[in-house]
């Protein structure tokens, strides 16, 4: 691209500084940072893990931004990224608002202990909890645990 620029081709330099290729840069980076650290989950912290995977929620947006561009605002006609994320989002939204609104139940620890494992600093945490009452387990139900 260096050789093309400075040889006089300002069109084609001008066309990687607008700011559909520039957002599109910026969508490229957010998304292979997810991948990249999916590849990675077992070396990172989950945490870190987490957090990257936010980005998503940024490049959502960015890629709304990225289809309203100079020609969408004179001409119109080309941007429907925002139909199409925003039904993916609802769902999203309605997920996450349906997990935490729905049945939480409490319970207190009975037994917990650890198994040291041949791989250094890894071990097993075992804890026994009671069950709620009105709790009944089916497949495919999984519980979050918060720990202090």
């Amino acid at each position: 691209f260096r050789r093309l620029c400075a040889s006089g081709d300002e069109n084609f330099c001008k066309k990687f500084t607008t700011e559909i290729i520039i957002t599109g840069y910026v969508i490229f980076v957010a998304f292979m940072s997810v991948g990249i650290s999916s590849a990675l989950r077992h070396k990172i912290k989950y945490r870190v893990f987490y957090v990257l995977h936010h980005i998503v929620f940024a490049a959502y947006l960015l890629t709304i931004l990225h289809t309203i561009d100079n020609v969408e605002r004179q001409k119109g006609g080309r941007s429907q990224a925002f139909k199409w994320f925003s039904a993916s989002l609802l769902l999203y939204i309605s997920d996450r608002a349906s997990m935490y609104l729905s049945h939480r139940y409490h319970t207190h620890v009975v037994t917990a202990y650890t198994i040291d494992s041949e791989v250094e600093d890894h071990r097993l945490i075992i804890l026994k909890a009671k069950k709620p009452d009105l709790l009944h387990f089916c497949p495919g139900q999984y519980a979050y645990l918060k720990v202090p």
